[in-house]
């Protein structure tokens, strides 16, 4: 089979390498150049995907050229391949199902809930559907994460502490479990913190600890013996004091 990382760099790779200001070799392959190129990029979503189910420590940090070293090192070991080959399928494959109505069994393989949804989405129907569900969960996720954003920054107006992603997320669903749209919610910040602070009294702000009153101190008491010896104590240094003088 012809390997295509030993021919030439096409001018489109060594465009993109001048741009962004790599120097190369005239005589540059497809492969150094799409090296090189992939240090300035970040990983792929399936390279990702790889490299998390393998526990692959520094992903954050990894270029799409160290991603690819790393992976060719992983797949170098036939057992690392058949485990990857027969891995669960995973939280998309499972919502699909579950969007669907599929029986979802169990130990599903990726591959083989990738077999059923290919011949689902051979339906456009369905898949119009699904994406249409896709496009409305990444809409409520971005107005999730845009209005704690807005109600966050007005906290101080209403005495409240920052409210937890965990915890906007259990009022929300609160009170749309009464009937309130989003609409509602997010033009009803004072609402959001009522609910708050009545989940979470902690969150209310300026909070101060009681002191012990003064009157709840204990307090000394002196019997009539006591104020005997007190008196016979100051008469007694009145008469030392008027000796002294004398």
């Amino acid at each position: 089979m012809h390997d295509w990382h030993q021919d030439p760099a096409t001018e489109l790779q060594k465009k993109r390498l001048k741009n962004e200001g790599i120097d190369f070799p005239e005589n540059i392959t497809k492969g150094e150049a799409s090296d090189l190129i992939g240090t300035t990029e970040e990983p792929s979503v399936d390279e990702l995907a790889i490299l998390r189910f393998f526990k692959v420590p520094g992903i954050a940090k990894m270029s799409q050229t160290d991603a690819r070293r790393k992976i060719d090192e992983l797949f170098a070991d036939e057992q690392k391949v058949k485990k990857w080959e027969e891995r669960p399928a995973d939280k998309t494959q499972k919502d699909i199902y579950k969007f669907f109505n599929i029986p979802l069994p169990q130990n599903l393989r990726y591959k083989d809930a990738e077999e059923v949804i290919i011949e689902l989405f051979e339906d456009e129907a369905k898949k119009e559907a699904w994406k249409n569900h896709e496009d409305k969960l990444s809409e409520r996720k971005s107005w999730f994460e845009d209005t704690l954003f807005l109600i966050n920054d007005d906290r101080d107006l209403y005495n409240c502490k920052k409210i937890s992603k965990k915890l906007f997320k259990q009022i929300v669903e609160s009170l749309e479990s009464s009937g309130m749209p989003l609409e509602m919610i997010e033009e009803n910040p004072k609402l959001i913190f009522e609910k708050a602070l009545e989940i979470d009294p902690n969150l209310r702000m300026g909070s101060v600890t009681r002191r012990r009153s003064y009157s709840s101190r204990p307090t000394i008491k002196i019997g009539k013996s006591g104020c005997s010896v007190v008196l016979a104590v100051i008469i007694a240094i009145i008469i030392l004091l008027v000796i002294k003088v004398f």
